[in-house]
């Protein structure tokens, strides 16, 4: 059974509007934001082995922050401009080529896609993945290539509330 991490980019820097949407950084939030969900899903023991990011900046950015959080490798993680405009066939093609060798992915994408593979893939009604969720699925496969129906296993938002 392999693990798969959809993560929404966290919340991004609005105050430059000459840059593009594709060139927004992360503000004070995201950063805060991403280095606190990465914190809960290692103490939750989800350790991705892999991570593939969307090459917005914002997205990247999130990615890197999580990467770092776990000690991945620079090998570890992969770009793919396809992630920023995709649609959601486009996406789950994406998933469906993820390496074989990896047991636990995160892919870190956009709205409303992200949200509707999530929603899709977890056979619940559409999940609204705010900025800097994590959506962890339990897939049940071998190849990633076989991905189809998963179970949800967690999902996890900065503004969530923690019960102890």
């Amino acid at each position: 059974m392999k693990l798969l991490g959809l993560i929404r980019h966290a919340k991004s820097d609005w105050d430059n509007p000459a840059l593009e949407d594709f060139e927004r950084p992360l503000n004070a939030r995201g950063y805060r934001d991403s280095k606190l969900v990465s914190l809960r899903l290692k103490e939750a023991g989800i350790i991705p082995d892999h991570i593939l990011t969307s090459a917005a900046i914002r997205a990247a950015s999130t990615a890197l922050i999580f990467s770092k959080t776990f000690h991945l490798q620079e090998h570890q993680i992969h770009v793919t401009p396809l992630l920023y405009a995709a649609t959601e066939t486009a996406f789950l093609e994406i998933l469906r080529s993820l390496p074989d060798s990896s047991s636990c992915s995160f892919v870190f994408g956009h709205n409303d896609t992200l949200s509707h593979v999530a929603g899709l893939l977890a056979r619940q009604p559409l999940i609204h993945v705010p900025t800097c969720g994590a959506v962890i699925l339990e897939t049940g496969v071998e190849k990633w290539k076989e991905l189809n129906k998963c179970n949800l296993r967690l999902f996890d938002f900065p503004k969530r509330e923690l019960t102890d």
